[in-house]
């Protein structure tokens, strides 16, 4: 996202000068090398956690990230401040303008796996959100959500896409030289790729399936009671988890409307509820659903901004859903419990933290 410096670098100093600019530039390549020769997935998530919510949210001075990119920053700008209190909001752009590097770098051709992460954990953080008081700060995360969705949509278009390597492989055998030996080589990469084609194709077909038969049913996998007759809240996190569960990495660009026409399924006027009387739903086994590993529960409770239903449902299910959340909620994930929300926005954005799980999950394992 270097190409939008300028606009972006707007949030810290409103008339930048070229010189200027033109350090931060090269601190972002910087920072950018440093999160893809990161040995672990923390300095990203850390990352994105502190785009969406601010230094002020938990990072400390002496935080691997701080320092990541204050040293990035001084590599071309000695006179930098180090204090975090008085440079919090350029970090802020620094980071910013770094994910978003990260993401459009491969955007036209197949994105890497640490972009797909990136995107994901961007995509689970968007939830609406009081305006930003900075300037320009709101521009800069609806831009970088933006190519996020891009990535993403490529990314799952990618992994589904139909081959034709069979009726290639045909050809090339039938020009194959007479030579045995040559004619047994030809023979055997064909047969391989054919076999690695084959298998791609069952994975894609069978995703297809299991989703459209998920949503033909209209039942829940996890109860068997069908969706439709779910309270709103239980219907919500149903849908989103089970769907999400169902999915290959990345979703398909439709998965968005398919959980949202799953949960709206039978049902005639839908009204807006706050979260606090979403969650009144979320009884067992429902409150467990989208903290069901591990790994899910850890994250949530670490970053609650980039998954601050996860973290709900995780203090749900330590607390054994006891009330008065409410003010941490809303002071750890800069969202407010009271307000009222589309119920089907909640599936959706349910979905979007599970498959963001799952994601850091497949990754972390590698």
């Amino acid at each position: 996202m270097l190409s939008r410096l300028f606009e972006w670098y707007r949030v810290v100093n409103a008339k930048p000068s070229g010189e200027r600019l033109e350090l931060r530039e090269k601190a972002v390549r910087e920072f950018v090398k440093v999160l893809d020769e990161a040995s672990e997935w923390d300095l990203v998530v850390d990352s994105v956690a502190a785009v969406v919510g601010g230094f002020e949210s938990g990072f400390a001075q002496n935080s691997p990230l701080v320092q990541a990119v204050i040293s990035a920053i001084k590599m071309h700008d000695s006179a930098f401040p180090q204090d975090l209190s008085e440079n919090s909001m350029e970090l802020r752009v620094i980071v910013a303008l770094g994910l978003g590097e990260l993401i459009v770098r491969d955007a036209s051709e197949s994105p890497q796996d640490i972009a797909i992460l990136v995107a994901s954990l961007i995509r689970s953080s968007r939830y609406p959100r009081p305006g930003q008081k900075k300037r320009y700060l709101e521009q800069v995360l609806n831009e970088l959500c933006a190519e996020a969705v891009e990535v993403l949509a490529r990314a799952g278009q990618l992994c589904r896409q139909r081959s034709a390597i069979l009726e290639r492989n045909i050809e090339k055998l039938k020009k194959t030289p007479v030579d045995p030996a040559a004619g047994l080589t030809a023979l055997i990469t064909s047969v391989d790729d054919t076999i690695t084609t084959l298998h791609q194709q069952i994975l894609i077909d069978r995703e297809e399936l299991n989703i459209l038969w998920w949503m033909f049913a209209g039942a829940s996998v996890t109860t068997g009671d069908a969706i439709s007759d779910l309270a709103l809240g239980a219907a919500a996190i149903v849908c989103g988890v089970e769907f999400a569960n169902l999915c290959d990495l990345p979703p398909a660009q439709s998965a968005e409307a398919m959980v949202r026409r799953a949960f709206k399924a039978g049902r005639k006027k839908i009204p807006k509820k706050s979260l606090e009387q979403i969650v009144e739903d979320w009884s067992e086994p429902f409150n467990g659903l989208l903290v069901a590993d591990d790994c899910a529960k850890t994250i949530a409770q670490k970053y609650p901004q980039i998954f601050p239903l996860s973290w709900l449902a995780a203090r749900l299910v330590e607390s054994q859903g006891a009330s008065c959340w409410s003010a941490e909620f809303e002071r750890k994930t800069g969202l407010k419990a009271s307000a009222n929300y589309d119920v089907g926005d909640i599936a959706v954005h349910i979905m979007m933290e599970r498959i963001a799980h799952r994601q850091y999950n497949l990754l972390d394992g590698d």
